[in-house]
């Protein structure tokens, strides 16, 4: 009886051993969800893993570690920033001005020697009627060094014209050299794809006679219009854009379209705005909108 009991006994602890046993391998199994290498695993070359789970496909140390790889592979593609859109409004509303001082709405005429374009500023660049005898040789044909610079300037993406030059029967000197001189500029005009800014004097017949011959592509536009009617007429069956300033004729700025017409200040003390309320009072028509569509013409980079 006694041997039986100790049987028992001894049954029964067995099987609390193994129910102990049994409890250990679920906590254990538990606490084995991450994969440990071999170096913790007490050197034997074994990865610890569950006993009655299957190898865990990915763990949380795993998902690091891809991540990890992807933030430091050189073949991975970098990620683009968004970069937000920003529109600027230029509007031309003064297409010729001798003024230095900084404009978005201007363009300052200036000669091509030694030009440096500043800032986002729009100029336009050209050889006036009245200086070429320096820039001629023997004053017939511009010199090489000179058409260089003009070249070179006029490429400026912020040279919105070519300008101004032109005839002038007053004061432009030998008349075959203007008219070499403004030939040439015109067709440079043509090749940048600019419009080109006049300056013309008792000299409708002969701009309007090259236009004719030339047959541009690109706006022509007689820069501070003040003549009458009959003259302006001329300009506009061949084409061209006439532009006013401070001085201007009433009678020929009421004749002259709307699509045709711009606004400038050149050597005036007058900003261009009061300008622009001029021409509006003298016509009695709103000219701001035309004038800012109309400057739509130039190039804005």
């Amino acid at each position: 009886m006694h041997r039986r009991k100790k049987g028992c006994n001894f049954a029964l602890a067995i099987g609390n051993k193994t129910e102990s046993n049994s409890r250990k391998r679920k906590f254990g199994a538990v606490v084995q969800l991450v994969r440990m290498p071999a170096c913790h695993a007490g050197g034997r070359g074994f990865k610890s893993r569950p006993h009655r789970r299957g190898e865990r496909k990915s763990s949380i140390v795993d998902f690091g570690r891809i991540l990890l790889f992807f933030s430091i592979n050189p073949l991975t593609p970098k990620p683009q920033l968004l970069q937000a859109k920003v529109e600027y409004t230029i509007m031309i509303l003064d297409c010729h001005t001798h003024k230095q001082s900084p404009d978005s709405n201007a363009i300052i005429s200036t000669s091509p020697i030694g030009f440096v374009a500043v800032g986002s500023q729009l100029w336009s660049v050209g050889l006036h009627p009245w200086d070429l005898g320096l820039f001629c040789a023997d004053n017939m044909r511009i010199k090489d060094e000179i058409w260089v610079e003009l070249v070179a300037a006029a490429a400026s993406p912020y040279v919105a014209a070519i300008g101004e030059c032109g005839i002038d029967l007053s004061h432009g000197g030998i008349l075959a050299s203007q008219m070499l001189a403004f030939r040439k500029q015109a067709l440079l005009a043509e090749r940048l794809k600019k419009p080109l800014i006049i300056h013309a004097v008792k000299a409708h017949d002969i701009i309007t006679g090259m236009k004719k011959d030339l047959n541009p592509e690109q706006p022509w536009i007689i820069h501070g219009f003040r003549n009458k009617p009959t003259i302006a007429e001329i300009y506009l069956k061949a084409g061209c854009w006439l532009s006013f300033g401070e001085k201007f004729s009433p009678e020929t700025l009421d004749m002259t379209p709307t699509d045709r017409i711009l606004a400038e200040t050149d050597e005036s003390t007058l900003s261009i705005d009061s300008i622009i309320r001029r021409l509006e009072e003298s016509s009695q028509k709103p000219l701001r909108d035309s004038i800012i569509e109309n400057g739509k013409i130039f190039q804005i980079p």
